[in-house]
């Protein structure tokens, strides 16, 4: 029985074909960090993520027809019916273009920073940002914890420096909570953050409550936009 299976899973991948392509702005400027699904007409799904010079390929297709579906914070989602995946081929998609999205498409208004997938050399994935205590003042000193989502597990941490600058490294591709611990302020708890390997997820700043003395401090719970894709 171990040996019919190995002979069937060894026969699916010699048939398996797999696609790959190129994502572009308008201006013909690659898109890295863009996510790309393919889509089965049995509902089977498989993704990749857009390298740092726009390139994706999805491998292990089973022959057949899939809808494409690419997309990108900042961009109108584009999606590509009928695509035919051979068997044994590399099929090879036209140039992926996305257009810019208005600026109330798909998005959540919100006062917080944005948070940017930036490509890193790395086969990891990082956070990183800066802390202010109010707006102006760096939290040098300030502790940010990273922990998995509904999780009181502390996976890594990283201290601001000087200027209030962070970066935690070394992190699986995932979803995260972020908390900043700087005494005499909130604790800012971030929920939803994405990271994924081989990019940067940056916030440009994280602002800090400052507590008035004799009162409790409660934590400031915020949810971040959209990932945009550089």
């Amino acid at each position: 029985m171990v040996q019919l299976s190995l002979f069937v899973f060894a026969i699916m991948s010699l048939c398996a074909g797999s696609i790959s392509g190129l994502v572009t702005d308008q201006s013909g400027a690659v898109i890295a960090g863009s996510k790309i699904i393919a889509v089965s007409e049995s509902g089977e799904k498989a993704e990749a993520f857009a390298d740092r010079v726009g390139r994706f390929s999805i491998l292990d297709l089973k022959a057949g027809t899939y809808t494409i579906e690419v997309s990108c914070a900042g961009f109108r989602n584009k999606v590509i019916n009928s695509f035919r995946v051979l068997a044994e081929q590399d099929t090879r998609l036209p140039p992926i273009e996305l257009s810019v999205a208005p600026l109330d498409f798909g998005c959540k208004e919100t006062v917080s920073p944005m948070i940017v997938f930036t490509p890193v050399d790395s086969a990891s994935s990082e956070i990183a940002g800066r802390v202010f205590s109010g707006t102006t003042k760096p939290a040098s000193g300030a502790r940010v914890a990273v922990y998995a989502m509904q999780s009181t597990r502390e996976l890594r941490s990283a201290q601001a420096d000087a200027s209030g600058n962070f970066t935690v490294r070394r992190l699986p591709t995932g979803t995260y909570q972020i908390r900043v611990h700087f005494p005499g302020h909130a604790e800012l708890i971030i929920d939803g953050v994405e990271v994924r390997t081989g990019f940067r997820s940056e916030g440009s700043s994280f602002n800090l409550t400052p507590c008035h003395q004799g009162t409790a401090c409660s934590p400031v719970k915020w949810a971040p936009p959209p990932m945009l894709c550089l």
